[in-house]
């Protein structure tokens, strides 16, 4: 029998000329270097910066099987007070059916430098804790101690784990920059992983190397132990913001169990797409449960009035499930419990919720078939390999004349025909285990907000009274509607601010099928400059910082779906003044973008300005960042362009 122990390997170009400073590497210990560390040399605006973090992943062997030991030690400089939240500390650690993986040799050392002495501060293992994530994962949390700006502080753990599924991935990018990063995995000659090294082509360094005097005696052959080291140095921030899916981009090491020999024969882990749909489809927490959804369905159905018209019965009943579960927030590609729980409680994940839709769909004789998805915290499904974990959650499509229909009942908010914007993430892969097809999905219509603005300039009182009226579509509808119910202190502060106001009023909270709508009224205070009254025709509610501040992107600028914004304001020019200057009129139209702004001061006593600008794409490519950003730059300026009402005499100054 051929053993084996290697890792599959691609993209294993190496390239080996570095810079960069050098420093100790070992933890419990602190040299003059780290304290002289003022910022970072590669990026000098950075708050904190990883100094280094190093990886080890091995295996060992247990009465029950193999055992996976991870081990991490790494070091962190506070640069400045905004980097102290890079000391908030999380480890994930997995639970599943062999039990937890066991957290051991946990260790926080603070080091802060003080007139000439070295203050060194540990972390006390009682003021750890553990927060429940879901099923299957917790999180290990902690802040490290006496952090301040010009700290240095360090890290170790070991992991032990009897889930060889669970080789830890690698993140070699932080969202602060890291000047030295390495992982090493010391294979098991009996079991096989894939990988992918996605944001890069190419590592800094790689080496593979034999460990001595380590060789396991299998059957009748001597196998080696064999090391794999992979390194990055001076690696940049990655940047947090919103129009990035940061695990898609980010500097990554990806492992997949690939097979293992159990009882000296190989046992093959999902090698195809057909494999990994029967696996999905035979899986007790997914085609079991998705069975006994249907034959509870159907002692359901007969109490629910369903209409005959097949859209309408679709409609009917995902609408049923969405309002009678509750989604409890966990992404979950697998059901945590029995349906018969699920019924009780009326709350699940969001397999259990789309699982029962699906069985509720195919009971009533609708032609409906499970989606798996990567949402987009999650990253984008490659397809280059059937990796199991890039899957963490599930739609339902269902046929309808002929056409295909996504639907997701986990969020009550949304139309029917509409799937949560955390889902739009290219595709999914439907579970049929008969052939492998995808399906591509992105947002439908543009998602509109527009303000609608009555302004009474009093320049007697000094103060200006807004009312004002939002319309809120799609998507960004969708948000509103839960911020109101659930978050009304914050969205009051954030239309109305701390001027004086009456509360806000809704229209159409409940009916979905409609736009949302919000009105609003308040005082603010009137600006003079030289006796001239300044207005900011939209009150302050237009974007008035362009998001985009790269000098370049190898990114994506990703907005999940299709945005448009609109602003339309009626001032009143209050008598003895007049229009000081008319703005010049701007229209921007192309297949990627439309900007258009004017002004109408036509009618007496009255100017009338309109704004907006439409995103037509919901993804626009790296080499389209500048374009996209000096559109954004002519955005800022107009729709915060003020206008100047100047006195047409002296009597008012």
């Amino acid at each position: 029998m051929k053993l084996f122990g290697l890792l599959i390997f691609c993209l294993l170009t190496v390239c080996k000329s570095l810079t960069g400073q050098e420093f100790i590497h070992e933890f419990g210990i602190y040299n003059p270097e780290d304290f002289s560390l003022k910022n970072c040399s590669f990026e000098p605006d950075a708050d904190a910066v990883v100094i280094y973090d190093i990886g080890e992943s091995s295996f060992a062997e247990s009465e029950r099987g193999y055992l996976v030991i991870f081990q991490r030690t790494y070091k962190v400089k506070i640069l400045k007070n905004s980097g102290l939240e890079h000391a908030e500390i999380s480890i994930p650690v997995y639970t599943g059916s062999q039990g937890s993986e066991l957290i051991s040799d946990l260790k926080a050392n603070s080091y802060n430098y003080n007139n000439g002495v070295v203050e060194v501060t540990n972390l006390n293992p009682k003021e750890t804790f553990t927060e429940k994530i879901n099923k299957n994962w917790n999180l290990k949390k902690f802040a490290v101690p006496n952090i301040k700006e010009g700290t240095v502080y360090d890290v170790t753990y070991i992991i032990t784990s009897p889930y060889i599924f669970n080789l830890r991935d690698w993140n070699f990018q932080w969202e602060i920059p890291v000047i030295f990063s390495q992982y090493t995995t010391k294979m098991h000659p009996l079991i096989e992983y894939s990988y992918q090294l996605q944001g890069r082509n190419k590592f800094d360094e790689f080496r593979t190397y034999t460990i001595n005097n380590t060789r396991l005696v299998v059957g009748d052959e001597n196998q080696d132990i064999l090391a794999y080291e992979f390194k990055f140095k001076n690696l940049p921030s990655f940047p947090d913001d919103e129009y990035i899916l940061a695990e898609d981009y980010r500097i990554k090491l990806n492992f997949q169990l690939s097979a293992y020999v159990a009882y000296g024969l190989v046992v093959k882990v999902i090698t195809t797409w057909p494999d990994l749909l029967k696996e999905v489809s035979n899986h007790q927490d997914f085609g079991k449960y998705l069975k006994t959804s249907e034959k509870k369905a159907e002692e359901l159905l007969s109490s629910i009035d369903l209409p005959d018209d097949k859209e309408a019965k679709i409609k009917a009943i995902r609408n049923w499930v969405a309002s009678n579960f509750n989604y409890n927030g966990t992404e979950s590609l697998f059901a945590d419990k029995p349906v018969k729980d699920f019924l009780i409680n009326k709350t699940g994940n969001s397999a259990e919720i789309n699982l029962f839709m699906n069985g509720m769909l195919s009971a009533a004789g609708i032609t409906a078939t499970p989606v798996i998805i990567s949402t987009r915290s999650h990253g984008k499904i490659t397809g280059a390999y059937p990796f199991i974990d890039a899957f963490n959650y599930v739609l339902t499509v269902a046929e309808l004349n002929g056409r295909l229909i996504l639907l997701d009942a986990t969020n009550p908010l949304l139309t029917y025909r509409e799937i949560p914007s955390k889902c739009l993430n290219e595709k999914g892969l439907i579970v049929n285990t008969k052939e492998v097809n995808w399906i591509n999905f992105a947002s439908g219509t543009s998602s509109g907000t527009n303000y609608s603005f009555i302004l009474n300039v009093d320049p007697e009182n000094k103060n200006i009274e807004e009312q004002c009226n939002l319309k809120i579509t799609g998507y960004t509808g969708a948000k509103f509607r839960y911020d109101y119910v659930h978050e009304y202190d914050s969205l009051f502060r954030e239309l109305i601010g701390t001027t004086n106001a009456d509360t806000i009023r809704q229209i159409n909270l409940a009916d979905i099928e409609k736009p949302f709508e919000l009105s609003y009224s308040c005082t603010s205070q009137l600006e003079f400059v030289d006796g001239k009254i300044i207005i900011d025709p939209f009150m302050g509610k237009a974007i008035d910082k362009n998001p985009f501040t790269q000098v370049n992107r190898n990114y994506p600028l990703d907005f999940n779906y299709k945005k448009n914004y609109s602003f339309e304001s009626s001032i009143s020019i209050p008598e003895g003044f007049s229009l000081s200057s008319k703005p010049e009129e701007l229209i921007v139209e192309n297949p990627d973008i439309k900007i258009s702004y004017f002004v109408n001061d036509k009618e007496p006593g009255i100017i009338r300005v309109y704004g907006s600008y439409e995103l037509k794409k919901d993804v626009y490519p790296a080499d389209y960042y500048t374009k996209i950003k000096q559109y954004f730059n002519i955005i800022v300026s107009r729709l915060n362009e003020k206008l100047v009402l100047a006195p047409t005499n002296n009597l008012i100054k």
